[in-house]
């Protein structure tokens, strides 16, 4: 369930995911008997020593939908993202999330949140900021695929950013 909240003048959309033991490589097959594309990038993380399964853990995750306002076509530096999201408390995804908003989030949701990809900001040890897209393809099935690692490559503001709270 997606709630939506104000919090400092940015509007959030709010939901949470629950991990379930699920190992990276067991992702893989998971995802895509459910339909899910997943780019051979998305897979290389999957299928990496630095992917951490838990299990039972909770997550709140949020997409500030106003944390840049302006017009919608606009977009936005990654490293502007990262450093607004810093001064909003809020914290980077594990690949682990990013998955569970894959597994989770439909359709009907993001159109509810307005966007087109609910992005995953992630970091990884050893790798630069890095963003992981879980989100629908309008010529497509819905798919997990990584994006530039660039602080200075931009996003649109129809790509939802996801935290964790």
């Amino acid at each position: 369930m997606i709630d939506k909240f104000k919090r400092g003048g940015i509007t959030y959309y709010r939901f949470q995911t629950t991990s379930n033991g699920t190992k990276g490589c067991d992702w893989i097959p998971c995802l895509e008997q459910m339909g899910k594309f997943i780019t051979p990038s998305a897979k290389r993380f999957l299928t990496s020593e630095l992917f951490m399964e838990t299990s039972g853990v909770t997550t709140e995750i949020v997409v500030p939908k106003t944390l840049f306002p302006g017009d919608p076509r606009m977009v936005i530096c990654i490293e502007e993202i990262w450093n607004r999201a810093i001064e909003q408390n809020l914290k980077p995804l594990s690949v682990e999330n990013i998955c569970l908003i894959l597994m989770t989030l439909t359709d009907a949701d993001l159109l509810q949140m307005g966007v087109n990809w609910v992005i995953g900001m992630s970091k990884l040890v050893g790798i630069p900021p890095t963003m992981l897209g879980a989100g629908r393809n309008y010529n497509g099935p819905p798919r997990l695929a990584v994006f530039g690692a660039d602080p200075k490559d931009r996003l649109r503001r129809t790509d939802g950013c996801a935290f964790a709270l």
